[in-house]
């Protein structure tokens, strides 16, 4: 049974819009982070915005909407049940995030007038930006992994660890490249630590999981 060691000071489950975001911003505010994705499918191509858009696209543009009118909007159509806080902060970065994803690449495109063509959407001003953008998940994988984070593609998450309480880790199985099976465990603490253990059969590592 071959072991491989892999350290890491953030594990992130899930490799789609939400987990390439997380990783890229972790690494803006320090890029020295070893960042490990465990991911069900293939990062380039998983989550729900496989091969479309998503709510990155929801952008307050400065002189046009505001984060305020936002909280309004989204506090009327859900009757008032808002976490307010995170979604002002959402809503106030919403335009900075727009352009960092027009640097990547991503394609936002202007009206006649050159501004940014929007969708009325919500019951209050247009917060949805038309993108146009088949490749967004490719984009920001690709700019996740190119930041330094590690993908370990077609890996299955099995249960929490707890270790009084707390989260402490997550066993997985998985498939990878050569078509081997291996089974991961992540017990962590102060630092992020797992442990991939290489086993062979199929049969075998089915006997161990049920």
């Amino acid at each position: 049974m071959e072991i491989r060691n892999i350290d890491a000071d953030l594990l992130i489950i899930g490799g789609g819009s939400a987990g390439c975001m997380s990783a890229i911003r972790a690494l803006e505010l320090n890029p020295d982070l070893k960042v490990v994705f465990f991911e069900k499918g293939d990062i380039k191509y998983s989550g729900s915005i496989a091969r479309g858009m998503d709510a990155l696209n929801i952008v307050a543009i400065p002189n046009f909407t505001s984060p305020e009118l936002y909280l309004e909007a989204i506090s009327l159509s859900c009757h008032g049940v808002v976490d307010l806080a995170p979604s002002y902060r959402m809503a106030a970065r919403s335009f900075e995030l727009l352009q960092k994803l027009q640097q990547w690449g991503v394609h936002f495109p202007l009206d006649k007038s050159g501004k940014f063509r929007t969708l009325k959407y919500h019951v209050k001003g247009e917060f949805q930006t038309a993108m146009e953008e088949p490749d967004l998940k490719v984009i920001i994988s690709k700019k996740a992994q190119e930041m330094g984070a590690m993908a370990l593609n077609r890996i299955m998450g099995l249960e929490l660890l707890l270790d009084d309480g707390r989260v402490a880790g997550r066993p997985v199985i998985g498939e990878c490249d050569l078509d081997e099976l291996f089974y991961v465990w992540a017990p962590f603490h102060y630092e992020i630590h797992f442990v991939l253990l290489m086993v062979l059969p199929v049969e075998d590592l089915k006997s161990r999981i049920m």
